[in-house]
Order: structure tokens, then sequence, then C-alpha cells
């Protein structure tokens, strides 16, 4: 399990000591398991505002981010392609054409059997 490996990685690191860390595994309803995902990147430069949160469920068609030039004027805005979950995002407030804005993660679809884990 990736969570028992991380309790281990961070106890070999002396970061946590496996007593401190709870044993239990994560409350498996606040799991949100993405089938696939990709970053969303820029078209222009400027001053960039990112809105929703880590771990926020986007619908299609809201607003992301928004690009602004020095002025303040509106360059670009980014709305989600599609339904899914804010994985990460920039922090960088100077964005310039083709940063990374955020990256969306497609939640896997509930009932259907998981791929067969591929090669790295």
């Amino acid at each position: 399990w990736t969570y028992a490996g991380v309790r281990r990685m961070l106890h070999y690191l002396k970061m946590y000591h496996l007593s401190d860390i709870s044993k239990k595994p994560p409350n498996k309803d606040n799991i949100i398991l993405c089938s696939s995902g990709y970053w969303m990147y820029t078209r222009c430069g400027g001053l960039l505002d990112v809105y929703p949160p880590v771990n926020s469920f986007v619908k299609k068609g809201d607003l992301i981010a928004r690009v602004k030039n020095i002025f303040g004027n509106i360059s670009e805005e980014i709305c989600a392609p599609e339904d899914g979950v804010i994985v990460g995002k920039s922090s960088n407030p100077v964005a310039f054409a083709g940063d990374r804005v955020i990256h969306l993660g497609i939640p896997h679809p509930e009932g259907e059997p998981l791929p067969e884990a591929q090669g790295e």
C-alpha cells in the first residue's frame, strides 16, 4: 500500500517514528481515485490568479484562473474543460506563456474495474 510505504520511507529518513504515525489507514471515504490527469497551461504571460484550492472539485466550464497584464486587464480566462479534481496548482503569481496552471485529475468512475498496473 502506498500509505504504508510512505510511512516506512519517512521513518527511514528519520523524519517521523512509526510510533508517531497513526497505524490506521486513511478513511476510504476521503480518497479520490483518479484514472487520468493532465496539466493545463497558460497561452499568454502576465499575473496569474488561480482560484480553486487543491483537492477541490471543479465542473466543466468553471473558472479556474485568470491571467492579467500589468495594467490589470484580463488577458486570458482559463476554464475547466471537463469535470475533475484539482491535484496541484501553480503558486507563482508571475506566469509566462506556456506555464503550468493546474493539474486536473479525472476521477475514476465508481463501479468500473481498475485497469491493470502499467510499467513506468
